[in-house]
């Protein structure tokens, strides 16, 4: 009985941290977003690729008024009890000139369950916590869709060349 009460009261203390983080949190509106010289066709399939290189997988995609909306999946960290990874949602929109506007929003999935807030009325959400804050912060989400976006800038993709190219 005695060790049963020892472990609720260590329970007890240990800390827990909500995951309730997406990237608009993080990143300004012009960082989650870039404008590339292709159609949302040719717009999406970039986006598969690049998130693709880094072990991101699309396992949803919906047609909207304006071009795309897409949801890729992925895991980051397998080492400890727990999965923890990332749910990315894209949003490809026809512009002008035949070019399309790219927006990503980011957010950290824990044992492959997407935390909340929900991005929109489409996706299911589940408030959760964690024993650590490591990697259920969206810092990780931030990188990557900075990361993706200086490739399709470096790839001449946008429509403002790259200093030094």
């Amino acid at each position: 009985m005695r060790s049963a009460v020892a472990v609720l009261v260590l329970a007890a203390c240990i800390p827990s941290y909500k995951i309730d983080t997406t990237t608009d949190q993080l990143l300004t509106p012009n960082e989650s977003r870039t404008l590339v010289r292709q159609g949302p066709v040719g717009a999406a399939q970039l986006v598969i690729a690049k998130l693709g290189e880094r072990g991101y997988t699309l396992v949803a995609l919906r047609h909207t008024d304006r071009g795309f909306r897409l949801e890729l999946v992925g895991n980051r960290d397998f080492s400890g009890t727990h999965t923890i990874g990332s749910t990315f949602y894209v949003w490809v929109d026809r512009a002008t000139n035949g070019r399309s506007q790219i927006r990503i929003v980011g957010k950290p999935t824990y044992d492959h369950i997407e935390s909340c807030p929900a991005i929109d009325a489409d996706t299911k959400c589940k408030k959760q916590e964690a024993l650590t804050p490591w990697g259920t912060r969206g810092v990780e989400e931030a990188r990557t869709i900075q990361g993706v976006f200086a490739e399709i800038a470096l790839d001449g993709m946008t429509p403002e060349p790259v200093a030094g190219r």
